[in-house]
């Protein structure tokens, strides 16, 4: 995982600038990033210790495959109850008070397995339970799961070809992509971000990131006038979208975070969204 907290403070500047963001934001995310390098450092030493049981090709990370030991409950535990208090104190109307009374290391696994089964009907009913609106959980949810599977990923990137996977879908944990850069540096391939342990794979250029359809007659891009560095993607197919990051031959992939770009290209979100296309 890159030191996300890092790049958001040098790009805090710009984005303030250019009003990117709403202005009571940028300390929330900040803290946000910073939150998410220091506990994948933390869980990145419990990694030796982790029963897995990966199957013989990608994706590896899927349900029933992680068996959370003693220590990792505590510590993802901990790090649950460190999220709450980052972002109730953000969001004050925010109610936690069922999540925090839940066994968090006994939900830890469960809410794994949801996500890599990408299971959103059980995230709905996890939601109900614990007295939170579906979108807020997820939020919760993803973003205290993600360093930790951040952790697990790094020793496992070397396991699938990235000219043979070409699927939409995470190699590592078989998660959606969150956006995609496409780097001069790289042939001008364009590499897919995973959502939630944030590892890169090669996907062509030709195919919808969402739905896989070829069609290139249903498939397009569209820019924000004054921001010729990212676009958006879309397929009318399944009427999906993913925001994409040029990058220059002179830059180096390695100098852009695109978690930290994901959420500084908030109002691609919201064009994409007032042409009636989603996200997965």
């Amino acid at each position: 995982m890159q030191d996300h907290g890092r790049f958001f403070s040098e790009a805090e500047a710009r984005a303030r600038e250019e009003q990117v963001l709403p202005a009571d934001s940028y300390e929330f995310y900040q803290s946000l990033f910073n939150y998410q390098t220091a506990r994948c450092a933390e869980y990145a030493a419990l990694v030796p210790g982790m029963e897995l049981t990966l199957p013989g090709e990608p994706p590896f990370l899927v349900p029933g495959s992680i068996a959370l030991t003693a220590p990792a409950r505590l510590a993802l535990a901990s790090g649950l109850g460190e999220l709450l208090d980052l972002v109730g104190g953000f969001n004050t109307g925010m109610n936690f008070d069922v999540l925090r009374d839940a066994d968090a290391g006994e939900l830890a696994g469960t809410v794994i397995d949801d996500l890599l089964a990408r299971d959103l009907d059980g995230l709905t009913q996890r939601a109900s339970a614990l007295r939170i609106g579906f979108e807020e959980l997820v939020f919760v949810v993803t973003n205290w799961i993600k360093p930790f599977m951040a952790s697990l990923a790094e020793p496992l990137r070397e396991r699938f070809n990235n000219d043979e996977w070409l699927r939409a879908e995470c190699p590592v944990c078989g998660y959606y992509p969150d956006i995609a850069r496409i780097a001069g540096a790289d042939d001008g391939r364009r590499f897919l971000h995973c959502a939630l342990c944030e590892t890169e794979w090669v996907y062509t250029r030709l195919h919808c990131a969402v739905c896989g359809n070829s069609d290139t007659e249903s498939m397009g891009y569209f820019t924000i006038e004054g921001d010729a560095r990212h676009r958006i993607d879309y397929c009318d197919a399944c009427k999906g979208y993913l925001k994409t990051v040029i990058i220059n031959k002179f830059q180096e992939p390695e100098s852009v975070d695109l978690s930290v770009e994901n959420v500084l290209t908030a109002g691609l979100d919201a064009a994409a969204m007032e042409k009636g296309y989603s996200r997965p």
